[in-house]
């Protein structure tokens, strides 16, 4: 009885796992590369392949700006009122998966890093990642959602309560920020780095996506 009700709860494992989907994964669980391998990416950030990825990206939005497409097929640019970014194509790319995820730790670095001030920019409101079936493969998405810390301007003309807040009393920096990484057969396919501005009257104006590609690139 023991080993059938074993046998059942396999079964049960690999009849989700087919019948899943991002919306409905098989696993959904904390994404903590970020503490797991801190080490590794340590090393890897200072090598020669972390230096041409931002080279690469930063080349490839010049080309952007300039001719209003991408110079290639292995990165897309979004430019609309309210989301800017780049989706990365690592199906069109030599990069192995090891190499894209440690370039999706890199930009969550630079995400993170403090202001110009020393102060806190941004925190981590969503690290996960989810397993799920694809048609006839597996996949899986590794995902960090950063938003900015909101700190009021220091005026002791703006009172506490919601019902006063002026147009300019939040700076948002460059928004809600999305880095998406793509996996498919434990292959790298795609990275999404968005970034989603408020149209609120409690915010400032978000920063330049050119200042947060700069950011990225350095």
């Amino acid at each position: 009885m023991e080993t059938t009700g074993w046998w059942e709860q396999i079964k049960g494992v690999f009849a989700k796992a087919a019948d899943s989907s991002s919306k409905d994964p098989v696993l959904h669980t904390t994404l903590t590369r970020h503490r797991d391998h801190q080490a590794e990416f340590e090393i890897w950030r200072a090598g020669v392949i972390a230096q041409g990825m931002r080279n690469w990206l930063g080349e490839s939005y010049g080309y952007y700006l300039q001719h209003d497409r991408p110079p290639t097929e292995a990165i897309d640019f979004l430019d609309t009122p309210s989301s800017k970014g780049f989706v990365v194509h690592f199906a069109e790319l030599q990069y192995s998966l090891h190499e894209a995820e440690m370039f999706q730790l890199l930009l969550r670095e630079r995400v993170l890093a403090p202001g110009p001030d020393g102060g806190k920019r941004y925190r981590t409101q969503v690290a996960d990642t989810k397993t799920y079936q694809e048609a006839d493969m597996t996949a899986r998405t590794d995902r960090y959602y950063l938003k900015p810390v909101l700190v009021p301007h220091a005026d002791p003309g703006i009172a506490a309560s919601p019902d006063s807040y002026t147009a300019d009393q939040f700076g948002q920096g460059f928004g809600n920020i999305l880095i998406e990484l793509l996996v498919r057969n434990r292959e790298p396919w795609r990275l999404r780095f968005s970034a989603t501005i408020y149209h609120d009257r409690v915010y400032q104006a978000a920063e330049g996506f050119g200042g947060l590609v700069g950011l990225m690139t350095r």
